[in-house]
């Protein structure tokens, strides 16, 4: 099996950004051009504008673990994001921290993951997993517990293809079953916190990793993420 490397580990985080590696020893990273970034803006109460006009995150909601029933408590804008993709993103990204197989392949597109899988020659989810949560564990200098999710740019379909890379995405799907029908799909550059057992605080795993990119699909009618 190959192995993710600890610099991949922000990547490997969302099964579609591992397209990007020809190996996994391979130290990438990915750049990408602003889109419409998670803002706090201190606008003064004078300032009279439409809701509508306001920069992306001017306008949040969030949803907390003890009181949402959501596995990781994340933050969206609810302009650009609905609250089914925000709980289908918090179990994503809880899947991959607890190992979750049921979960990761309920959260995810069960075929994508399993061409994935056998890109990186992996036997099984549970392999796929342990692999991937070695590698943030690597970066993150023990063993972790994602708290917090903060989508941080949003990217749609009328932005620019070189940086969302949506068509090779695409292909990858119908590879993995040719008759899926996507009808929806977004790209999110995210900050996640994470704390680490033994050690007191919380951290920023962008810190440690660089950006994490999810990618938001409606495949045959359902939310997946990739």
């Amino acid at each position: 099996m190959k192995k993710f490397t600890a610099a991949a580990a922000a990547f490997v985080i969302s099964a579609a950004m591992l397209t990007s590696f020809t190996s996994c020893s391979e130290e990438e990273k990915s750049s990408s051009a602003s889109g419409n970034a998670l803002v706090q803006d201190n606008m003064g109460k004078d300032v009279n504008i439409k809701e509508n006009d306001l920069p992306f995150g001017a306008t949040t909601t969030d949803l907390y673990t003890d009181t949402d029933n959501v596995p990781v408590s994340i933050t969206y804008d609810n302009r650009f994001m609905t609250e089914e993709q925000a709980r289908k993103i918090s179990d994503y990204i809880y899947a991959v921290n607890t190992k979750d197989e049921a979960l990761l392949t309920e959260a995810g597109y069960k075929p994508y993951i399993e061409l994935i899988m056998s890109d990186y020659d992996c036997t099984s989810v549970k392999e796929y997993l342990d692999s991937r949560y070695d590698a943030i564990k690597a970066a993150a200098g023990g063993d972790f517990q994602f708290q917090f999710i903060i989508p941080g740019e949003f990217y749609s379909e009328s932005d620019d293809e070189s940086i969302t890379g949506f068509n090779a995405l695409d292909a990858k799907i119908k590879q993995a079953s040719p008759d899926a029908e996507i009808t929806e799909r977004y790209m999110i550059k995210t900050e996640i916190t994470f704390t680490v057992d033994g050690q007191s605080g919380e951290y920023s795993l962008s810190s440690r990793t660089g950006d994490t990119v999810l990618y938001i699909y409606r495949i045959d009618g359902q939310i997946y993420i990739l």
